[in-house]
Formats: structure tokens, C-alpha cells, sequence
């Protein structure tokens, strides 16, 4: 963390020379168990800053993901504000849930949100699962109903069991079934 807010301080005094009206770069997140990377609030300045630093991979802006369910987030007691929003859940919030779950020794991650199809080396959500998997996490994620085709995906990364997903209710009845033998 420490080396992150190191990265952050020094671009704030690169972007800062002859502009004291720019607003500072604040580190959000350090992701260090199923990735290595920070999250920031960063303007342009700052981030044609950061692309200098010795070491810069990629910088990737935040996204918002959709909640893959039919059930509100009241009833299902899910926190806003935590990770989800009323609006979506946040990238860097994500990324720093499932970094706190492995670090607090979680089996099993079950996702369901997404952003919709796309490639795994852009999808934050797959690259994050990947580093969950490498800790001995098992990984199941929602396959989403966005389209805008039928056989469209998203969370379809090889290294996550990608599940079906619905967006109706619709009722069932159900009856337990004992098995006895003869």
C-alpha cells in the first residue's frame, strides 16, 4: 500500500508544477492478494503522469457492472454501499471485495454481475477471477441475459464456471421426493 500511495504522491508533484487549481490524485484501493495493481481517481493530467512512472503496465477506467438478477437488493439483504450501489457495482470496488474475501480465506466466490461481453484481457472482472482461482478460490459467475444476441456471454473466462442466468420470475412448484429402499 505504502509503494501505491508512494506512485500517487509523486504524480501529484509531476501534474502539480504551474497548476495549483488541479485537484490531487487519490489512492482508492491496493489490490495485493488476487492482483497486483491500485485503484486511483486520477484526471488526464495525472494519468499522462503515471504513463511515465518506471514500471506502468495499463490503466483501465472504472466501470460500472450490472446486478444479474430479478430480485431487488433490498430483498435479497444486500449491502448498498459496500460494493454494489444503487446505481451498479463499481469495478475497483469489486476487485477490492474479492481481493478482502481471499485474504480472509473464502472457498468460493459467487458473482453475479457483469459488464457484458468482452475480451478476457479487458474484462477486469475475469482477470480478477483468474488471480482468485491461482489462490485455490473457487469461481462461479453468472453468464448474464445483456445480448444483444441470444448466445451473447459475459463472464465466459475459461477459468470461471459460468452459469445460466434469467431475467423472469416465473413461479414453480416443487415436491420433496424421498428415495426408499426395497
Amino acid at each position: 500500500m505504502q509503494m501505491y500511495q508512494a506512485v500517487i504522491d509523486s504524480i501529484n508533484e509531476m501534474s502539480l508544477q504551474g497548476d495549483d487549481q488541479e485537484q490531487q490524485a487519490e489512492l482508492l484501493y491496493a489490490y495485493e492478494t488476487s492482483i497486483s495493481g491500485f485503484a486511483a481517481k486520477l484526471s488526464t493530467k495525472h494519468l499522462q503522469s503515471l504513463e511515465k512512472v518506471d514500471g506502468f503496465l495499463s490503466a483501465t477506467p472504472d466501470q460500472l457492472l450490472q446486478l444479474h438478477t430479478t430480485i431487488s437488493q433490498q430483498f435479497l439483504s444486500l449491502q448498498t454501499g459496500k460494493v454494489c450501489w444503487i446505481f451498479g457495482c463499481s469495478n475497483a470496488d469489486m476487485l477490492a471485495a474479492i481481493d478482502k474475501a481471499i485474504q480472509d480465506g473464502v472457498d468460493v466466490l459467487s458473482i453475479s454481475l457483469g459488464s457484458g461481453p468482452l475480451p478476457f484481457n479487458r474484462d477486469i472482472l475475469s482477470i480478477d477471477s483468474f488471480g482468485a482461482i491461482k489462490s485455490g478460490v473457487f469461481v462461479s459467475c453468472s453468464a448474464g441475459n445483456l445480448g444483444p444476441y441470444s448466445s451473447y456471454l459475459s463472464n465466459s473466462a475459461p477459468c470461471v464456471m459460468t452459469v445460466a442466468a434469467s431475467y423472469m420470475n416465473f413461479p414453480s412448484s416443487y415436491q420433496a421426493w424421498e428415495w426408499k429402499s426395497c
